[in-house]
């Protein structure tokens, strides 16, 4: 996990368990973070050292679930610590968006952690 400011609300994938869906940060500790994944009912204590969690923030253009429903993002923010997204006429923070979300088959292999060497696209 890469140091930055952690923030309650924030969300985050888990790189080792991708099937827990996208967790919210619950607390921070000095040295620990815990995470709710509401999709699949899981709570999650990491190290801060060692956590297995990549950031969730999407771009202009992705396409996310928020109620249900897909909407495409237009504009993204941050503010204090958190996303805020801007969709048509309206305007959401992270905490908004669906536990589980639609993800693209290459976004998927990195959150996985399956990536491909760097020598397979050298000449």
């Amino acid at each position: 996990m890469a140091l930055m400011a952690l923030v309650p609300g924030q969300r985050w994938f888990s790189s080792a368990e991708p099937e827990l869906g996208l967790g919210t940060v619950l607390r921070i500790a000095a040295r620990s973070v815990q995470i709710v994944f509401t999709a699949s009912g899981t709570v999650r204590q990491y190290s801060l050292e060692a956590a297995p969690l990549v950031r969730a923030v999407f771009r202009t253009g992705d396409r996310v679930r928020m109620d249900g429903k897909e909407i495409a993002i237009e504009a993204v923010e941050e503010r204090a610590g958190l996303v805020w997204y801007r969709a048509g006429n309206d305007e959401f923070m992270e905490g908004a968006l669906d536990a589980e979300q639609p993800v693209s088959k290459a976004d998927q292999r990195l959150i996985s952690g399956r990536i491909d060497r760097n020598d397979q696209f050298e000449r």
